[in-house]
């Protein structure tokens, strides 16, 4: 009796058929035949070298057995599985079954046959998963809200980020030319004050401060001309600086 065993390592179940072994030489002496290698049993018009069929596909009208099939099932003369036995378990890695009787699908070319294949199907129904889908489908939708509101918070953020270089530019230009003014007095009245120090209408120390109001006058210009070009820079480069925080500041 075959036995269906299940393989621990490969995790498969195997069917152990000894009957599928055996052949009619076994049981006599039966004289040798050489087989006519153009000779098909299972092709149209020799329904009688194979069992009788169980079921077939054939025109209304035609005798069982006969010609004019298109699909024959007939029965397997060395059956893998039987539907003899009684189920019973053997251990803890095998188990033994009774099972359908066997047949063989016979078409009508035997071109088309090929002796040693596998079908199957499998299909599933989202029974259980159904809630878990809606609720992937909420989160997805929750994101794509959240990714919408980011992106309107960066542009807005890019607006003002714009606004704020701009500003920062025309008040480092301003500042710088007020600069330039701011030196020309100071270089005027450092002259007069070396005039009239040299005539001796004014003192040392008044000589002293005009020279430094004009040292400070052109240090503020260098100062100004430094933050005119940083603004220049960060407006010329704007679209690839990051954003400024929430200070304004990169």
């Amino acid at each position: 009796m075959s036995e269906l065993r299940h393989d621990p390592l490969s995790k498969r179940w195997v069917i152990i058929a000894t009957e599928r072994g055996r052949r009619p030489e076994d049981y006599g002496v039966v004289p040798e035949v050489v087989p006519d290698p153009k000779f098909c049993p299972f092709c149209p018009g020799h329904e009688d070298k194979t069992p009788h069929e169980i079921l077939a596909i054939r025109p209304p009208g035609s005798a069982p057995d006969g010609p004019g099939w298109s699909v024959r099932v007939i029965p397997n003369k060395y059956p893998a599985l039987a539907i003899e036995g009684v189920l019973e378990r053997k251990g803890v890695v095998g188990a033994r079954f009774g099972y359908p009787a066997e047949g063989t699908i016979v078409p009508t070319s035997i071109g088309l046959f090929y002796p040693n294949w596998t079908a199957s199907l499998g299909f599933s129904f989202p029974v259980v998963s159904s809630g878990r889908i809606k609720g992937d489908r909420m989160v997805a939708q929750a994101n794509f809200i959240d990714a919408q509101e980011r992106l309107q918070q960066a542009r807005e953020a890019a607006e003002l980020d714009a606004r704020i270089s701009i500003n920062q530019y025309e008040q480092a230009q301003a500042t710088y030319a007020a600069s330039a003014g701011t030196d020309e007095q100071a270089a005027k009245a450092y002259q007069i004050a070396e005039v009239r120090f040299r005539e001796g209408v004014s003192t040392q120390l008044e000589l002293d401060q005009s020279r430094t109001q004009l040292q400070q006058a052109r240090m503020n210009r260098v100062v100004a001309a430094r933050d005119f070009e940083l603004a220049r820079l960060r407006l010329a480069l704007l679209r690839d600086l990051p954003l400024a925080s929430a200070g304004g500041a990169r």
